[in-house]
Formats: C-alpha cells, sequence, structure tokens
C-alpha cells in the first residue's frame, strides 16, 4: 500500500522513550487468550498503568471523532483513535495499524504523523493510570470512513468545538493539549528516509 508521508516531533517524545515505557509497563503480564476480541494483546486490565496511543485524525480545520460501541469501557464516548502500546513496533507504525483496522483508512491519505508528548491520566473508575501517547495525523483528503466493532458513529468537528463536544472521553481536552505540543515548530523527516535517522539499534 503506497505512502508517503512526513514525521514531525516535539522534542518530549520519540519512540526510544515509548519503548522503554511500554518494556516497563508489559513485564509479566498475560495476553488475551485465543477467541477473544483482543486475541493476543497484553491484558492490561489489572495493571497499574497501562500505555496508550492517541491519535488525532485532523483535516485541515477539522477532527475525526469516534463514538465508542457498546463492547468497549467508556462506552458511548467520543474520542479519537485509540489503542494499546504493547509490542516493540515503532509508533507510526502502530498508528497505521490502528487507522486501517478502524477507519479503513488509506495510508496514501497521510500526509503527516506528529508525535506530541505524554499525557498521564488517573482513571479512578478503572483504579489504572493511562500513559496516553498522543499524536496528530494529517491527511491530505477526507477520507471515506468505515468503522469496526468498536466504533458505531463518526463526527467531523471544528477544532474550536472540541471543548464543547458533549460526552467525551475523560481526559481528551488535556490529551489534545499534548498532542499539540511543538505543533508548529518540529522538524519533519520523510516516511522513505525515517529509518537513515534511526538504526535498530538506536531504538530497540
Amino acid at each position: 500500500m503506497e505512502k508517503n508521508y512526513t514525521i514531525t516531533y516535539s522534542g518530549s517524545m520519540d519512540d526510544k522513550s515509548i519503548m522503554e515505557t511500554i518494556e516497563r509497563a508489559k513485564e509479566g503480564l498475560p495476553r488475551f487468550p485465543e477467541g477473544h476480541e483482543l486475541e493476543g494483546v497484553i491484558d492490561y486490565t489489572h495493571a497499574k498503568e497501562a500505555p496508550t496511543l492517541t491519535a488525532f485524525v485532523k483535516y485541515h480545520n477539522e477532527l475525526l471523532l469516534l463514538q465508542r460501541s457498546s463492547k468497549m469501557n467508556n462506552a458511548l464516548k467520543w474520542s479519537p483513535v485509540l489503542g494499546f502500546l504493547d509490542e516493540k513496533v515503532l509508533a507510526y507504525k502502530k498508528i497505521e495499524e490502528e487507522l486501517t483496522e478502524e477507519l479503513s483508512l488509506p495510508l496514501s491519505a497521510i500526509s503527516n504523523i506528529h508525535y506530541g508528548a505524554r499525557q498521564d491520566y488517573f482513571d479512578e473508575a478503572a483504579g489504572k493510570t493511562w500513559l496516553r501517547h498522543s499524536f496528530i495525523v494529517d491527511l491530505k483528503e477526507k477520507p471515506d470512513i468505515t468503522l469496526d466493532w468498536e466504533h458505531q458513529d463518526y463526527v467531523w468537528i471544528k477544532r474550536d468545538e472540541l471543548e464543547n463536544k458533549a460526552e467525551l472521553l475523560p481526559g481528551l481536552l488535556e490529551n489534545w493539549e499534548s498532542a499539540q505540543e511543538g505543533y508548529n515548530y518540529t522538524w519533519a523527516v520523510p516516511i522513505t528516509d525515517f529509518l537513515r535517522y534511526w538504526s535498530e539499534g538506536d531504538i530497540f
């Protein structure tokens, strides 16, 4: 699948620091069993901390919000694209995976993935701290969206309307602030040149 986009960094979050967080968080934890909807994924159910990615999909001045299905935690709340970070995979590759699975979004529609900052949110109901790594995914065009089982609806809203949107995922506004860190003054690396800047030894 064709992909040709850039990656930008805020300076406070990169793949190496994300992977170090994942390794600490998943140590000793089980995986969801065969047949489970999350089969093979690290089970953070009883963990005190869980690293996740929060990807705000943006087209010009609009943000994509997804309504979580009744099968999910925080059912019917509105959120960006979310995913657990549980494997030593470069974050932009995990974002590609989530965008493909949750939205059927073609990677050719992406113009840039911005690494913002991590924002830790304590979820009192779950008794867990979510280690939310926040990203912005800029699109070249507004694509057709096909939702998977995790979501039941979606909406595009203006960025300045986000704080007035009802039933947002708890901590989402703070997440958006973290995602924007360094957004207007970062350096860009073409995805085709990415591994010229990072060797596997640097990251893994």
